[in-house]
């Protein structure tokens, strides 16, 4: 077989992208029209633009006006006690690591008893289990005859579109369903199954996935008859897949998902019960360095250079819980072949009691309840209604009660058919738990909590159960005071929420975002923007029972030393003269510089013809010969610069006023050039006392022969003017000076020849 070169297995970047603008949440079942009034008051308040239901799982995506804020709108929701949950829609990347690049055996067949199994069962084509990830390689001929193409789905596009540019989907594939004893390759868990292949990924680009996304993946399985689902992505702490989870297990199919691979112990994620959480192990049956864990790990399998199908053809070594998943849900499908009658509940009660306990003792936040083992999974669906799980069962004093409130939760109504029950594991949504049958708890945040029990009987089964409890509490209203809304730079503004009230309680804090990056916290805050611009300002404020709303304001700050650009340029042509015209927006610019442009070669290049003083709305400039030209101009102060729109003007020798002609005047003598770096620094004598001003002109040198253009125009008795060599191309220049005054001008200085370099 081929194995892909090493260079392919890299992981894609880990994201949290979250999708802008767009929040996912559930209403909380049997809500009152109020409860839903409020609940859409709410939703208005926070810029609320559409929203669209899942038709089964109940999931609402909603998007909302802006970006930015998804976040903060999700805890607003999840805090009102309207909603089972709300979260902010992100992008979760597979949840894959790099891997040993050499082929080294389908060890993991061994460590978890394969064979034995396959003694039993190696799979059924009846038995649908789907996979959703980065796509598929529908050719690979190890492969191909396992996947049921006519049901291909792409929940990101709603398409058919399902083709794989990454090749982790290929991996996690065929780690449930490589197509066994066909002489070619390697083999998945199962021999024969049927693999409904669903695409998530956000494009061929990019690997990721919204949570939105696997959500659809999830129902569309669940609609499709899928009795086994894997997903290997990040997520598994999100609340959307948990509803979305028991969407799938009330139509009898389950859910597994792996754990992660950041090596990291996370202790705040929940342990949902709807669905399958898998870590990781390496061949000595260890944990693998990368796998997370925390009390959402139910199982663990091998994960550590897992040989695999890949594209194109070929095959691969994986590493990453992406592939612990697979192997768990492979064994799942196993059950389900050897007993097409098992339930969902049987299935993980089943993989849950028959585990390899490899950690501390029980079900512990690292191993969870162990080490998958295929033989012993496959013989206990082989042998249900030999012995009986339990049945969890929880009763509650409220379903629904007042921030500060106790309720009390039981699970004495939990029985075993068989035997008895001896041990009762509480998880109550807040980070408490109890092994007691019978819990009291008081909340200290309003909300949904998902309150959850497992129960283990004699014969080491479980079997759990969860049930919602609403702690409510009035949303507090966020209030900022009436301010001045306009500033300049370096202006203090003050802000106060000192009207911001909570009818049953009592604000605890205030938050404020300039909308700048900005924050700052306290019922009344003072700051200065250091830049202008218009800012929206937000407060958010939080009650003692954990609630939170929010407002906003807009704030407008200018920049005294702004400039706006001259407006409305025009130019008019007289003879060689081209007066311009312009309006002034300002009262804060030192000076205009004027600009002019030949086109040469195509190309249009601005060259300073003069200044104006502040004020100027007029400006003459005589150009050397008729042609087209481009004028702009520019306002100019000690910060800034804006510059006006362009505007081309014909210019022609004909003129409706004489020329200046050369009189009695004096021309100027003595003119000399030299280069220093970029700069041309020239100099004359002054012959004349009674000149107005200087003409410079400037020629370059072709074919023995100069044209001139008129390049500056200096004032009454200034001798000396630079020239910028650095917009010039090389080779060699004339300088020339003339002086002027109302009808007259001089002759010409002596020319001045110079090599440009």
């Amino acid at each position: 077989m081929t194995i892909a070169p090493a260079t392919l297995l890299a992981a894609p970047k880990s994201t949290d992208d979250v999708r802008p603008g767009t929040v996912l949440y559930k209403k909380l079942s049997g809500a009152s029209a109020s409860e839903l009034k409020g609940l859409n008051s709410l939703l208005n308040s926070q810029g609320l633009l559409a929203e669209k239901t899942l038709p089964n799982s109940g999931i609402t995506i909603a998007t909302f006006n802006g970006k930015g804020r998804e976040k903060a709108i999700a805890k607003i929701l999840k805090h009102s006690g309207l909603v089972e949950f709300a979260e902010a829609d992100q992008a979760m990347a597979p949840t894959v690591q790099p891997n040993d690049p050499s082929f080294s055996g389908q060890w993991h067949h061994n460590n978890i008893n394969s064979q034995r199994a396959w003694d039993v069962t190696t799979g059924s084509n009846s038995v649908l289990v789907a996979v959703c990830d980065t796509g598929f390689d529908a050719d690979h001929p190890d492969l191909a005859a396992n996947l049921r193409t006519d049901l291909a789905y792409n929940a990101e596009e709603g398409t058919s579109y399902i083709e794989d540019a990454n090749g982790h989907g290929t991996g996690t594939a065929g780690t449930i369903g490589a197509v066994g004893n066909n002489g070619t390759g390697l083999a998945g868990v199962n021999w024969n199954v049927d693999i409904i292949p669903v695409r998530i990924a956000i494009s061929d680009t990019n690997s990721s996935a919204y949570i939105s996304t696997m959500a659809k993946c999830i129902e569309y399985a669940a609609d499709n008859g899928a009795r086994v689902v894997n997903l290997s992505y990040g997520g598994i702490q999100s609340a959307t897949i948990d509803a979305a989870a028991k969407y799938l297990r009330d139509r009898n199919g389950l859910l597994f998902m792996s754990a992660g691979n950041s090596g990291t112990e996370y202790p705040t994620f929940p342990d949902y019960t709807s669905f399958v959480g898998v870590g990781a192990t390496d061949q000595n049956d260890n944990k693998a360095y990368f796998s997370d864990w925390g009390t959402y790990v139910d199982l663990t399998a091998p994960g550590v250079s897992i040989g695999t199908t890949y594209l194109n053809g070929q095959y691969i070594n994986y590493s990453g819980t992406s592939f612990s998943s697979p192997v768990v849900a492979g064994v799942a499908a196993l059950m389900v072949a050897a007993n097409p009658g098992i339930s969902a509940d049987e299935i993980e009660n089943g993989l849950f009691s028959t585990a390899k306990d490899i950690g501390a003792n029980g079900d512990d936040i690292v191993f969870g309840h162990g080490l998958i083992d295929a033989q012993a999974a496959v013989n206990y669906a082989m042998n249900l209604g030999n012995y009986t799980a339990p049945v969890a069962s929880i009763s509650q004093t409220s379903s629904s009660v007042t921030f500060g409130s106790a309720v009390t939760f039981s699970g004495a109504g939990s029985t075993d058919g068989d035997g008895s029950i001896v041990a009762y594991q509480w998880n109550l949504g807040d980070g408490t738990t109890s092994s007691q049958a019978e819990v009291s708890h008081i909340y200290d945040a309003a909300g949904t909590y998902q309150v959850s029990l497992t129960v283990t009987d004699n014969d080491g089964l479980t079997n759990s159960a969860t049930t919602l409890l609403q702690v409510t509490n009035e949303v507090p209203v966020a209030v900022i005071d009436s301010m001045v809304t306009s500033y300049n730079i370096g202006d203090t503004a003050f802000f106060s929420a000192s009207g911001s009230y909570d009818n049953d309680g009592k604000i605890m804090q205030y938050a404020w975002d300039f909308g700048n990056g900005d924050s700052a916290s306290g019922q009344s805050v003072n700051y200065a923007y250091p830049t202008g611009g218009s800012y929206t300002v937000t407060l958010t404020v939080t009650d003692d029972a954990g609630a939170l709303n929010s407002t906003s304001i807009n704030v407008t700050v200018d920049d005294p030393m702004a400039l706006t650009a001259p407006q409305n340029l025009s130019a008019a042509a007289n003879g060689l003269d081209v007066t311009l015209n312009w309006t002034n927006m300002n009262n804060n610019a030192d000076y205009f510089f004027i600009e002019r442009a030949v086109k040469f070669r195509g190309k249009t290049r601005y060259e300073s013809v003069g200044t104006a003083v502040a004020g100027s709305t007029e400006y003459t400039d005589s150009v050397p010969f008729a042609d087209n030209y481009w004028y702009r101009v520019t306002a100019v102060n000690a910060s800034y610069e804006a510059t006006s729109a362009s505007i081309q003007v014909s210019v022609s020798e004909t003129s409706d006023q004489p020329a200046p002609q050369p009189g009695t005047m004096a021309a100027p003598g003595n003119l000399s050039a030299s280069q220093s770096g970029n700069t041309v620094y020239l100099s004359w004598a002054d012959n004349s006392g009674d000149e107005l001003g200087f003409y410079l002109e400037r020629g370059v040198k072709q074919k023995g022969k100069i044209q001139f253009e008129r390049i500056a125009v200096v004032g009454q008795n200034i001798t000396t003017i630079t020239d910028d060599a650095n917009v010039l191309a090389s080779g060699n220049y004339a300088y020339r000076v003339q002086a002027y005054k109302d009808g007259e001008v001089s002759a010409y200085s002596n020319t001045f020849e110079l090599r440009l370099k």
